[in-house]
Order: structure tokens, then C-alpha cells, then sequence
């Protein structure tokens, strides 16, 4: 039995001379268009108001290292999200109030509204395959521009060093007693309260240790005199096992010296590149502007050509007569005006002998 084909769909050919007589035909809709867009554009970019963009350039460094001490406490650092969260710190509202009060923005037109109009004026631009950050801020005002940008950086800087610095009052009188006045006995105290400390498993197993002695001495106190072997071998290991508590205690004291001294010393953010005042306007980009008007004008100036001959029913070539007649042209008859002689003779002819 045959099977029947599925009937082949016709599919029309794109025929690019129609696109080229519409292009002609209708040109000058094409054109009014194209005047129209970039007339716009043109009283846009007369009128708008110049908006200036300043630009400062930081560094941002990895953290050096490995972990940080938090209250005392060892804390791994993350380096998979630490640029990005970098990013959004300098954003921050916390941030971009500090500026705000800094340069007094409330008494300026273009931040008069409050510390969130910032928001908007501040944007953050990473360089690729760097560790460079262009901060920028854009204002009407090109001096304020650059002040912003300028004082978005410090703030910046300022806080990510009072973050290395950041640790309770009570842990560093008690790291750095002779920043205020103590006596060795409460230092000592200060000590074996600190965090890193007391999370310390060497140390907690000492001090347990100590424990179980204190506890047998003040058994074998009750049934010994103090001059007892027992009570004397006993007194001599826990002398020794203090010591080694002492020991344990100031390494462990020493390290979160030798930690926190770093983060005084150091900080992984500077700023490479202050704002200059900006001379040219960053808005609007007249060139661009105009540029891009142009091509807008002559896509839609084109598509409305496209539209006006799709509903226009009127026959202009031989194409036309072919494709919405479905008739073979023969032949056409030129339309012409006769006065005066010709259009007797025309006439006469018509009428006959």
C-alpha cells in the first residue's frame, strides 16, 4: 500500500529588491524619522545637565593570614567570598553614613536628601585579574565628586583597621597589662580567663591534673602532718604541675601578642590612586548619545516604512499587478495630459471618420 507524502510547504523566498523599492518608495518617512530621533536626542544632550564622575583606585591584598584571632578565639578566613564581601562592606549604609557625616552632605543639592542618595552616586568596579578597585561617585558638582570618591576610600581604609584592631577592653588590659594599672596577681587572673586560654585542651588537661592533686592533698592533710613523705612528694608534683599550667599559659599569651602586634602593624588595604577633580562631564555622552539616536531613528524610520506600504493598497510596478491580481501583465498605457491641438487630434481619432 503506498504512503501518502506529506504535502510540501511552500515557503516564501525573501525578495530583497522589495525591501530596496520600500527603502526608495518611502524614504522620506524613513528620513522624517530619523530628523525626528535625533532632533530629540540633540535637545536632550543641549539641555541635560553635565553630571561629572570622579574615580579613586585602592588596593585590596589577601589576608596574609592563615586565621584570626576572634575574642581569643582561632577562626578560619574564608578567601573564596572575602573580595566580594569587600565589595558590599564599602557600600554598606554603615559606610556611606561615615561619608555622608565627614563632608557634611546634608548642606549639598545633590545628597541634600539624606545619606541614601549615596547609594545611587557610588559605584564599586573591580579590575579583572587584579586585586585593584576603582571606587567611583558621580555628582553634578565635579569638586564634590571627587571629594566623595576621595572619602569613601579613607573610610574604608579607616574601618578594615579598626576591624584588625577590634578586640574587648578586657583582653588587651589583660595581654598588655602595662597599658593600665595592675597588680601581678590580678594579671595572672586576666590571664587564665582569656578565651584562647581556656579553650586550650593542654592547658585544661593540666589544670585537671592539678585538680585531682589538690583534691588528694586536702585528703591526706587530714590523717598527715605536713612533714609526711607522702604529703612532701605529693606538694613537689603539684609546685611542678603549676608551673608547667604557667608555662602552657604565657605560650599561649605570647602567640595572641604576637598576633594582635601584627594586625597594629599591618593593614591589606591602601589606597593606589586618589580622585581628581574631573574637567570633561561623564554625563551626558554627547557623541554616544547622538550616535545611537541616529540608528534608533533609521530602524524605526524603517519600520515604519515597512508598515505604511504593507497597508498601502495602491499599485505602483508590475509586481504589484502580478502578485495581488494572480494576472499576467501585457502591457501598460501611459497616462498623459492633452490640451489645446493634441487634444483634438486625440478626438478626432477616438470619434473616427
Amino acid at each position: 500500500m503506498a504512503v501518502e507524502q506529506p504535502a510540501a510547504v511552500d515557503v516564501p523566498d525573501i525578495d530583497l529588491t522589495h525591501y530596496l523599492h520600500v527603502l526608495s518608495r518611502r524614504r522620506w518617512i524613513i528620513l522624517g524619522a530619523l530628523a525626528v530621533v535625533v532632533a530629540s536626542a540633540a535637545a536632550y544632550v543641549v539641555t541635560a545637565r553635565p553630571e561629572y564622575q570622579a574615580t579613586t583606585m585602592i588596593l585590596i591584598e589577601k589576608e596574609k593570614r592563615a586565621n584570626t584571632y576572634n575574642e581569643g578565639t582561632m577562626v578560619e578566613t574564608a578567601a573564596d567570598d572575602y573580595y566580594q564581601t569587600q565589595y558590599r562592606l564599602i557600600k554598606s549604609r554603615a559606610t556611606l553614613k561615615k561619608v555622608y557625616d565627614k563632608l557634611d552632605l546634608s548642606q549639598t543639592e545633590d545628597f541634600g536628601a539624606g545619606p541614601g542618595t549615596l547609594q545611587g552616586a557610588v559605584t564599586i568596579t573591580p579590575i579583572r585579574t587584579s586585586r585593584l578597585v576603582n571606587i567611583s561617585a558621580q555628582s553634578h558638582d565635579p569638586a564634590l565628586a571627587a571629594r566623595v570618591a576621595n572619602a569613601v576610600a579613607e573610610v574604608f581604609v579607616d574601618e578594615n583597621i579598626e576591624s584588625k584592631l577590634f578586640i574587648s577592653k578586657e583582653i588587651m588590659r589583660a595581654l598588655f597589662p602595662e597599658t593600665a594599672p595592675k597588680g601581678p596577681a590580678e594579671t595572672a587572673l586576666g590571664y587564665e580567663s582569656l578565651p584562647a586560654v581556656v579553650n586550650s585542651a593542654l592547658v585544661q588537661n593540666l589544670r585537671g591534673n592539678y585538680a585531682d592533686l589538690e583534691t588528694k592533698w586536702g585528703e591526706m592533710s587530714r590523717r598527715y602532718t605536713p612533714e609526711h613523705p607522702e604529703l612532701i612528694r605529693l606538694k613537689s608534683q603539684m609546685e611542678s604541675l603549676k608551673a608547667r599550667i604557667e608555662g602552657e599559659t604565657r605560650r599561649v599569651v605570647e602567640g595572641m601578642k604576637a598576633e594582635l602586634s601584627g594586625r597594629m602593624l599591618g593593614n591589606n588595604v591602601r589606597i593606589i590612586d586618589t580622585a581628581e577633580v574631573p574637567t570633561a562631564p561623564f554625563k551626558p555622552r554627547k557623541a554616544r548619545t547622538l550616535s545611537v539616536a541616529a540608528l534608533l531613528g533609521l530602524l524605526g524610520g524603517y519600520l515604519l516604512a515597512l508598515g505604511v506600504d504593507a497597508l498601502d493598497r495602491t499599485i505602483h510596478t508590475q509586481e504589484d499587478i502580478e502578485k495581488r491580481l494572480g494576472l499576467a501583465f501585457l502591457g501598460s498605457v501611459p497616462k498623459a495630459e492633452l490640451t489645446g491641438d493634441s487634444a483634438d487630434i486625440y478626438h478626432k481619432l477616438l470619434s473616427g471618420p
